[in-house]
């Protein structure tokens, strides 16, 4: 099997990526950290359940105890997952982390749900007691926070709601978490004294601190690394192309098919703000919103190889209201990029030659590979490219380029909406991929990038045609 050859000069900024991806998914540190959750929970558990080992009986209302200490526990799993914390990125990918947290906030709710409803099961207040009743008030409250917060990221697309006001609402977790340490200071029987009067101490500091990082580290770092958009070309239609130059001469190290969170800032977000009272505002927006006036943070992958030390790209297609006007970018807008994430790369998980199957703009990640592969040598490569028309071919002369070049990579254009194409027609599906593909290109590993409907209708050809589950590799648009 070929294996990516390194050279030297730049392609050592992908090497050391690499390395520490590849220390990070390794079985120990992988395990550690499983262990590490796993001990964690089993705490918040034994807060509790220790009366129980000691002889008490495990009534509604202890049950109604355990079940709130495990949703702080899984609260708490829920902050880390979020965070962007790079050793679990490396460790795990962090869409994957996203999606387990998408999964794992609606358990976490259940059992908010269930502490009042056990803990008021054997007699629910009376009209005088609910006076006195301020401290469960707290709860109450962040109870109805968790709630929101459930429903608008379940029925997000139900509820219309924009990114801006969905990522709004989500920032009342602070809020929350902030009740629930007074609620659980002045009611909490569990960690009254001794070591769970101390962990649970300990866990209040790790609360504070991962929202110090997300919230005032990471954007002063994002700060000190300013990108300046360099130019802005035209890659298909409705796609553009975006370079953007690190202000301090070094961009961030990738490997090929990792994404990064892009902010647009408006004119005034790079200027230099004197007044102190101007400072604060923006980094507050920053802090809250990952913006600096209107912008917006999304993520987007890496299109470049990584060749140029100071410049990376973004390939972008017009579909949505925020990348609509993509192309009326102008060279020396100061942008903001939080990365790189992922390991959706042949360096990660390939060991030998290569299938790509791509829809649309889901090319971006392969050709950030493809881009590698012909620059720094590799694995042989055939990708099939589902588009609608010719017109929507991304960056088409570069591609065919490559083919016609020794890279080793052979493409398959497929196109559903152009009757006088002369290659392969319609979608991509079982009986083409059977038709055009090799016994050998379908042992290979596979990368699959494209629409969701595309990937999951794919991945089911794929599985009937003999590709093993494991080795179809695949990367979503939408993280949030």
């Amino acid at each position: 099997m070929q294996q990516p050859e390194y050279r030297e000069g730049p392609g050592r900024r992908a090497s050391a990526a690499l390395a520490a991806i590849r220390r990070a998914r390794s079985l120990p540190v992988r395990a550690a950290w499983l262990v590490a959750v796993t001990v964690l929970l089993a705490a918040f558990a034994l807060l509790n359940l220790r009366h129980v080992l000691a002889g008490a009986a495990f009534t509604p209302y202890a049950a109604g105890n355990l079940a709130a200490l495990l949703a702080v526990g899984l609260l708490l799993v829920q902050f880390a997952l979020s965070s962007r914390i790079r050793a679990l990125d490396r460790a795990f990918a962090l869409n994957r982390l996203l999606s387990l947290h998408a999964k794992v906030g609606p358990v976490a709710g259940v059992l908010a749900l269930l502490h009042p409803v056990l803990i008021f099961m054997p007699a629910a207040p009376t009209g005088a007691d609910i006076m006195q009743l301020w401290r469960e008030g707290l709860g109450a409250l962040a109870l109805v926070i968790a709630g929101t917060v459930v429903a608008t990221s379940l029925w997000r697309t139900f509820l219309e709601l924009s990114f801006e006001a969905w990522r709004l609402i989500h920032q009342l977790v602070f809020i929350m978490v902030a009740l629930i340490a007074v609620h659980s200071l002045v009611l909490g029987s569990d960690i009254w004294e001794g070591w769970p009067r101390a962990f649970w101490w300990g866990i209040i500091a790790v609360f504070a601190g991962l929202t110090a990082y997300e919230k005032v580290y990471k954007p002063t770092a994002l700060r000190r690394a300013l990108y300046t958009v360099d130019a802005v070309t035209k890659a298909s239609r409705d796609t553009w192309n975006l370079d953007l130059r690190a202000l301090n001469g070094t961009a961030l190290e990738h490997v090929p098919g990792q994404f990064a969170f892009l902010t647009l800032l408006p004119d005034q977000g790079g200027k230099a703000l004197r007044h102190l009272p101007a400072r604060l505002w923006r980094a507050a927006r920053l802090a809250l919103y990952g913006k600096a006036g209107r912008a917006e943070e999304h993520p987007f992958t890496i299109s470049s190889a990584g060749d140029d030390p100071g410049v990376i790209s973004f390939t972008i297609k017009e579909s949505g209201d925020y990348t609509s006007t993509i192309g009326n970018v102008r060279p020396g807008t100061r942008a903001l990029v939080d990365g790189p994430y992922g390991q959706f790369s042949h360096l990660v998980l390939a060991g030998g030659d290569i299938l790509m199957i791509a829809g649309g703009v889901g090319i971006t990640p392969m050709l950030s590979m493809l881009r590698h592969v012909a620059a720094r040598g590799g694995p042989a490569v055939t990708l099939v490219w589902g588009n609608k028309t010719e017109e929507d071919i991304i960056l088409r002369d570069e591609i065919d380029g490559l083919a016609a070049s020794p890279s080793g990579l052979k493409v398959h254009h497929v196109l559903s909406e152009q009757d006088d194409w002369p290659g392969e027609r319609g979608f991509v599906t079982e009986e083409l991929l059977g038709r055009i593909l090799s016994r050998e290109e379908l042992q290979r590993r596979v990368f699959l990038c494209g629409p969701p409907v595309m990937m999951e209708k794919v991945t089911k050809d794929l599985r009937r045609l003999g590709v093993p589950r494991s080795r179809i590799h695949t990367e979503r648009f939408a993280l949030e």
